[in-house]
């Protein structure tokens, strides 16, 4: 579904572009493949006048992993997905040099599970692995992320069809939503969801860093006729 929507956001994002005057004269679209830490995916770069360029696109990248936190090591699923919508300002008339600002949609999430042979400590108790069984965890952030950072690159300019690009930044996710679940003896104990309610607030605390998300991204790109 999140594929059908990226795609249907991408065809309509190019079809309003290609039939706005001002930029179906001058041909000043460009399309183009990237990479970075937010993911592989495509870009669309539209000039909107000599000084700014819109981008949008998509990321996508699938991870796995293990994990320890507060104690329990969790196999993890790491899905990075997202929508930039940015606006490029290229102060210096002829130089790719240019400072970003917009917003990614974000649908970056991190899963885990953990199986344990003992016992876990969860919260501020001790239990048997049967009245935990399986735990799973889910971990996502602001669905709507500012972003901000400067590059090198125009992918619309008018030297040459093909170019290159690198871009640094940062996106502002926020504070991570994390829940816990648990499939044994005990799930639909009040007093342990309580303290499955505490394990969850002590993994927000452990991962609060990553509040601030890192961008760095390589990429090229073709001007379209």
């Amino acid at each position: 579904m999140k594929v059908f929507l990226k795609k249907s956001f991408l065809t309509l994002l190019l079809c309003s572009v290609s039939n706005t005057p001002a930029l179906a004269d001058t041909g000043n679209i460009a399309v183009g493949l990237k990479a970075g830490t937010p993911g592989i995916g495509l870009e669309v770069t539209a000039g909107i006048t000599s000084a700014f360029n819109l981008r949008t696109g998509f990321n996508n990248l699938g991870l796995n992993g293990n994990a320890t936190k507060s104690d329990i090591d969790y196999d993890t699923d790491v899905t990075l997905s997202s929508i930039p919508v940015l606006i490029d300002w290229l102060p210096f008339e002829g130089s790719g040099y240019h400072v970003t600002g917009g917003i990614f949609i974000n649908n970056n999430e991190i899963k885990g599970s953990a199986k344990s042979q003992a016992s876990y400590k969860i919260g501020d108790q001790e239990y048997s692995a049967g009245e935990v069984g399986t735990l799973t965890g889910k971990m996502d952030y602001n669905s709507i992320s500012p972003y901000f950072g400067i590059g090198w690159g125009n992918a619309v300019g008018k030297d040459t069809r093909f170019s290159v690009s690198m871009n640094i930044g940062v996106i502002l996710q926020g504070n991570p939503d994390v829940g816990i679940n648990a499939d044994g003896t005990l799930k639909n104990n009040s007093l342990f969801q309580k303290e499955l309610d505490k394990e969850a607030e002590n993994l927000k605390n452990e991962i609060d860093e990553y509040e601030y998300f890192p961008v760095i991204t390589a990429g090229f790109s073709y001007k379209l006729l």
